[in-house]
């Protein structure tokens, strides 16, 4: 599955990305609802997202630059709460995240001083 899957599920980022974007404009202007559809089933999230974004002439590919602009539009209490209870890869990878950031806070004893 492509990560663009997770991105379409976090609707409510189409509205940060532009102010003319919505779930709900995708759902009437495309044949699927970002919403109310399963988007582990879509064959090509990375084009249905490319195609939702165009509707407002916004050009979205996996370059690095774009990819951030959508983290960067995400809301990631939504992504760790709601999301993850509906991808188990997605449930993985941030609880992954979450385990490494929790061993280094606790393997760092703060900022060290030169003797």
């Amino acid at each position: 599955m492509e990560i663009e899957a997770w991105f379409l599920a976090e609707d409510t980022h189409f509205a940060r990305l532009h102010r003319d974007l919505s779930a709900d404009r995708v759902a009437s202007e495309l044949e699927f609802n970002p919403r109310t559809d399963d988007m582990q089933l879509r064959d090509r999230p990375s084009r249905d997202l490319a195609d939702a974004y165009f509707l407002v002439q916004v050009i979205y590919d996996k370059s690095r630059e774009r990819v951030s602009r959508t983290l960067d539009c995400l809301d990631f209490e939504a992504v760790s709460t709601t999301l993850c209870a509906k991808f188990p890869d997605l449930e993985a990878l941030v609880g992954g995240v979450v385990e490494f950031l929790s061993r280094d806070l606790e393997g760092s004893s703060g900022p060290t001083s030169p003797n």
